[in-house]
Formats: C-alpha cells, structure tokens, sequence
C-alpha cells in the first residue's frame, strides 16, 4: 500500500472515529442560533406592548457635575428616530427636560435606568430622590425603577431628570393614564418566573418522593431544584424593573451572582455524565467561589461591571472545559455523550455570548441567555436522567443475568464432564435425569430467588415398549405420543411452557426418552440453549458408551458453537472465516501441516463462550459502556471452562487454550497480563483473523469497514494489541485473505 494511499485511509479512519462530532457541534450552534432568534421575537413583542406609553422629545445633555443647568445650545433631542447619543457617555452625569400638556387627570410617568441615582423635579420642585446626591456618594442603585404621579394641572407641565450614568446611558420613560405609582408592579416576565418557580419545585418534591421509592433517581429532583432556581433567578432579576424597594447596591450585586450562579450549577449538572468528572467539578466551585467573592464586595461601578466581566469568563471557561469533555465522550462512543455534547456546547456558546450582553451593558439580553437555556438544558438533561435511569436498571439486571450465565456454564462444565463419564446405559438412564434436572432447576432458582421442585421420568425402548427406569412424581407420561410427535416434527428435543422432553437414537439402536416437567422458565432462550447444550453433551456419553468410542466427545462443541455465533449476530460463517485466516496465516509463518491442521481446527470454537454472554448486551446497538463490555469479556473464561470439560482432548484443550487467550494483549494490558511470546501462538494467530474478520463485518453497532481501513487498523495495532509478526504474514499475503473472505460470503 503506498504512502499516499494509507495517508488516506488514516484519514478516513480518523473521521471515522471523529466525525460523528462534528455535527453535534452544527446542532449546538443550530439550537443557538434559535434561541437567539427567539429572544428577537420576545424582544420585538415586548417592544410593540410597550411602545404606545414610550415618552420621547426629551430634551438632554451630559454633564461632568450633578448640578447642571438647562442650556438651550447644549441641548440634544431624543426620539424614536433620534435615540439617545451613547458616544458621549464618557460623562458622569445626564440631564433631561421635558414639558407635558396641561391634563385633568393624574398621570404616572415610569423611567427605567440602569441602576442609575436619578432625582426628579416638577415645575421646580422636587418630587422625587433615589440616591442622587452633588457629593457622589451613590455609585449605583440596586433597582432601575423610578416612578411619581402628575397630579392634575391646569398648565403645561415641566419634567426634569437628573440622572448619573455608573454604566450605560438607559432611559426608557412611559406615561400612563391615571395614579398606578406603587412601590411594586409586577410584570408578565415576573409572573412567569414565579410558576415557572412554583412548578419545578412541586415537580421536585414529587420526584424526591418518588425517589424513595426506587421509581425515579434523585438527580432529577435535584435537576427539578435547578430549574425552580433559574424561575426564581428570572423573577428576581425583572423584578428590579418594577420596584424600588431593592435599592440598596448589594442587591445588585447578589442578583448579578444568583444569574452566574445558574451557569455554573448547569456546569456541575452535566459532570455527573463525564469522566474526571470531580476535577472539573472542584474547577466550577472554585470559579463560582472567586467570581460570587468579586461580585459581592464590590462598591463601585467599575469594579462591579470587572467583577461581572470575571464571572462571565470563568462561566465560559467551565462551560467550554464540560464541552471538551463531553466532545471526548463522543469521539469515544461513550453512552449519552452525543447528547450532552449538543447541550454543553450550547451552554458554552449561550453563556459566551451573555457574558458579552452583560459588558456591553445589554443586560435583558443577558438573563434571557442565562435563563432560557438553562430550561432547555435541564428539561433535556430531565429526559437523559431518565433514560440514564432506565439503562441502568437495564445494565444491573443484565449484570445479574451475566452472573447468573457465568454459573450455569460452571454447572454445565461440570455437568458435562459428569456425564462424559457413565460407562454403561443403565448408568446413564439412572442419573442423566436427576443431574439434568438439578441443572435446570438451579437455572430456575438463581432467575427468580424462589426454589423450584422439576420432576422428571427417563425410559428406554424394549421392542415395542417403553421401559421406565426412573420417575420423579410424573404421572402417567406418554412415552410413545412423545416419540411420535418429536420424530414427526424432525427433533429430538421439544421446549413448551411448563416442560420439554429429549430423545436420543444412539447409533439407530433403542430410542431413550427424558421428560421434565414444573418448570417456569422453559421459553427462555438461554435456557433453551443451556439444556440443548446440555442435550448435545447426553448425546455424546451416549453414543461414547453404545458404541464404546470417545471420538464423539466434540459433538457438543458444535452446537455451542452455533449457539455463540446465533448470540452474536454474526453471519453462521465467521467461525470458517476465522478457521480459514487462521489456516493460510499459520502455512505463512511456516508452520508444519499437522499443526496448522489443529490451530486452523480449534479456531472455530473461539468465541464459543459467548452463547453465555446475554443477548441484550450482545445486540446491542451502539457502543457499550464499561460494565457491559467487561460482561462481554467474561465470553474467554466462559469458552475455556466449557472446553476444558474435555479434559482427555488434545485438540479441545487447544481450542480451550485459543479461547482463553484470543483477546490478550501482545504488550502486556490484556485480562490475564501475559504479553509477547507468553501469548499462546496459537491465540495469537487467532487474534489477528477474528480482528480483520470483525472489522469487516457488519454488526448490529456499526457498519463493515473496508478491507483497506481495516488493513491500516492491523497494522495500528500491530505490537500493542496484536503480534507484530503475525499482522506482517497476514499484510503480506492481504489480497488472498480479501479472497478468502470474498469466497464466504
């Protein structure tokens, strides 16, 4: 293969590995740009409600001092065409002045700062005062709300504001109909906050009730708190349009930390689902400890809006810390990772972009993009609890499944090698049911916890009739009607709900019928394969004692073998795929005839372990997390157990020793820890034909790789995971394996 032509196919595996990312990302940036055009929508609506009650024509100036007079050569005027000049804001102090026509009806003007000191006065005579002083003293205000009533008159009347800027120029005057001058009005936005508040919280109770009940996780009552904070955070921070009663500066200050705050508790929400997950936890509490420790000590403008400036980044910098993660989590097909890379790269650009509203001083804009994804975020991360939740009462059942089949191949190992040792048929008829049924029932009573009584009966043909040589409370059983049905049906064992039956014909002598009934569990498959297993391994003690010939000891391996490749989803020709690579590659290596022969014919019952390994976890769509690949693992210790039952079979024993070791390492990080030449060779030579043959196999998790992308990830792998030695005699020879695997399919 060229330089250029496997420089490519790197490439195309690296986007194999990396391009499922990629446009994640797209669909982070998607789902911004939509909250971006929503919040235009709420702003455009918001602008049109209130736009009718918007007073302009005021006159204005800046001032350097706060006792500035009306010059008519200073002056500028302010519309809706001609808004408020900010280029000339570098100045402390602004002046407006306006003169309203005379009414009979009390009228209530609104002005709306950024938490700016403001002082009003009517035809002369001050009417109102919020922390506007000569001296200076008041950086800012904890409010932007400041309103009086215009009482009646019978002369125009004439409005002026004395206003200081601490951080932006806003000036937003309404006037209304009527005395609604209150200390508090509350608004749509403030309503919203407070249900949005009040339902989380009851959502949270109910959840945290549920928790205990083993019906739902914790987390998301915890994620439920969150939300029912950001609602509060919503209420509190518009509620400084609508009140003076928060005036004092420290309001300020705890407002701007409670809307931080947010950002960083949707940080330490997404952690739970990303490794290292405590250092970026500590990374959050430490940014949120420096950044609230600014907000709340500062007493001027400049040190609050550097203060802000802090938490933004810090916020942003957790958010991109959390996405890099996740972004990690992806590339690595780790569970759930796909969908939280979506969220945490969406809090990181919201969060980014708030940070920037908030020091250019756009501060509506800056709790919309703190507060609306925060909902979205933990509505999704609500949905992905869930569904976390349920997966991992998946894998724990799994998990107890798994153990439950690592028993029973104990059992059937032990079984098997019992059984392989009667030497006569009255033997073979007085146990073979009471150690099947003991094999069955202790199926049944690790499932479920209870005990379960299985009774049996065992009989065998004389002429024309049968003769019982054993019966374990079973009335009356039908022998003939059995022999009949199974013969009709072309099979020698028959599964039903409750009961099955086994009928052997060794060598086309007598027939022997076993029949079991009181069962639970007999339409499972596991169980079906456990006793069809257990079926093939009579069969051989069978014919071994009637024809007094041990060559049929392996008459069970074939069956096992099926069951294995049935449970893996794989195509029935991946044991000759595998016994045919591992064929050509030993005559490669040079190895003699007779020894390529045994290798090439033990390779076939490599993966025969995993007929024990549950089918939940073996089709599985997707990438498997940890624990489900460690039960997948168990698959080598189960097929060496199995085989190693055939103890008195050289080629057994090597198939036993090919599937114990197949999935070693060559560098040492393998389940056992035996590296290099302490790999068997013939689990070696294995190794590399059951990688290029499962690389090139479609599966219910991924899609067959190329012969070429598959050919570069051998020699990737070559001298960690694979035999460097091994992985050249097969690249050397790579067009005739291509054949081979051609030919199978």
């Amino acid at each position: 293969m060229s330089k250029k032509k496997s420089s490519d196919t790197e490439k195309r595996i690296v986007k194999k590995l990396t391009g499922g990312a990629i446009p994640l990302l797209g669909v982070a940036l998607a789902l911004f740009i939509v909250t971006g055009a929503i919040y235009l929508l709420f702003n455009r609506l918001f602008s049109d409600m209130s736009g009718n009650d918007l007073v302009t024509g005021w006159e204005y100036t800046y001032s350097d001092t706060s006792d500035v007079k009306y010059r008519s050569d200073l002056m500028r005027i302010y519309n809706s065409q001609n808004p408020i000049v900010t280029g000339d804001a570098h100045h402390d102090y602004v002046y407006f002045i306006k003169t309203f026509e005379a009414s009979d009806e009390p009228r209530t003007l609104t002005i709306l700062t950024d938490h700016s000191p403001v002082r009003i006065i009517v035809n002369g005579h001050e009417r109102y005062n919020d922390r506007y002083s000569g001296d200076g003293s008041a950086a800012y205000t904890g409010n932007c709300y400041n309103s009086i009533v215009i009482d009646p008159s019978a002369r125009d009347v004439q409005v002026e504001v004395f206003m200081r800027i601490p951080f932006s120029v806003r000036f937003e005057a309404t006037m209304t109909t009527g005395d609604h001058a209150t200390s508090f009005e509350p608004s749509g936005f403030f309503y919203a906050g407070c249900v949005l508040c009040v339902i989380a919280l009851i959502g949270s109770f109910i959840l945290f009730i549920l928790s205990f009940k083993k019906k739902i996780s914790l987390r998301s009552s915890a994620a439920f708190l969150v939300l029912a904070y950001s609602g509060a955070v919503e209420a509190l921070y518009v509620s400084r349009d609508y009140t003076y009663l928060l005036n004092e500066p420290i309001w300020t200050n705890i407002i701007s930390c409670a809307m931080f705050l947010t950002v960083f508790l949707l940080v330490l929400m997404l952690t739970r689902f990303v490794r290292r997950s405590r250092l970026i936890v500590v990374l959050t509490l430490l940014s949120f400890a420096m950044s609230s420790a600014l907000l709340i000590i500062a007493d001027a403008a400049w040190s609050l809006k550097a203060a802000s400036g802090c938490a933004a980044v810090f916020g942003t910098l957790c958010a991109a810390v959390i996405t890099r993660s996740t972004y990690k989590s992806t590339v690595a097909r780790t569970q759930f990772a796909s969908g939280l890379l979506v969220f945490s790269a969406y809090l990181f650009l919201s969060s980014a972009i708030g940070g920037l509203c908030l020091f250019f001083r756009k501060t509506d804009a800056a709790i919309f993009f703190s507060v609306f994804p925060s909902i979205v975020i933990l509505v999704a991360l609500l949905i992905i609890d869930r569904v976390h939740v349920s997966v991992a009462e998946e894998k724990a059942r799994l998990a107890v499944r798994s153990r439950l089949y690592g028993d029973c191949v104990d059992k059937l190992s032990s079984f098997i090698r019992k059984v392989l040792g009667y030497e006569t048929t009255e033997q073979f008829l007085n146990n073979a049911p009471e150690a099947i049924a003991a094999l069955a029932e202790s199926y049944e009573e690790t499932e479920d916890g209870t005990e379960h009584e299985i009774y049996y009966c065992a009989a065998k043909k004389d002429d024309t009739e049968y003769v019982e040589y054993v019966n374990n409370d079973v009335e009356d059983c039908q022998y003939q009607i059995i022999e009949r049905n199974l013969f009709r049906d072309n099979s020698l064992y028959f599964f039903s709900g409750t009961y099955f039956e086994m009928v052997f014909r060794p060598a086309n002598t007598s027939v022997v019928i076993f029949h079991f009934e009181g069962l639970t569990c007999c339409l499972d498959r596991f169980f079906i394969d456990l006793m069809e297993s257990a079926y093939s391994g009579l069969e051989a003690a069978l014919e071994k004692i009637v024809k007094s010939d041990k060559s049929d000891d392996v008459t069970i391996l074939e069956h096992l073998a099926q069951a294995a490749e049935m449970s893996d989803g794989y195509y029935a020709s991946h044991g000759e795929n595998v016994e045919r690579f591992t064929r050509a590659i030993c005559e490669k290596m040079g190895l003699d005839e007779e020894t390529a022969r045994r290798i090439s014919y033990a390779s076939k019952y490599h993966d025969i372990g995993k007929f024990a390994i549950p089918r939940g976890i073996i089709r599985k769509e997707g990438r498997l997390s940890d624990e489900e690949r460690a039960i997948v693992n168990e698959h080598s210790e189960y097929g060496y157990k199995l085989l190693s039952a055939f103890s008195d079979n050289e080629e057994i024993a090597l198939a036993a020793e090919i599937a114990r070791y197949h999935h070693e390492h060559y560098d040492g990080s393998g389940r056992y820890g035996l590296a290099e030449d302490k790999i068997p060779l013939s689990a070696r030579i294995v190794a590399v034909g059951d990688t290029f043959d499962a690389l090139t196999s479609e599966r219910s998790y991924k899609k067959a790789w190329s012969f070429e992308d598959a050919a570069v990830e051998l020699k990737r792998c070559s001298g960690t995971v694979l035999d460097p030695e091994v992985v050249s005699a097969f690249l050397g020879s790579l067009t005739e394996f291509i054949k081979i695997k051609l030919d199978m399919e």
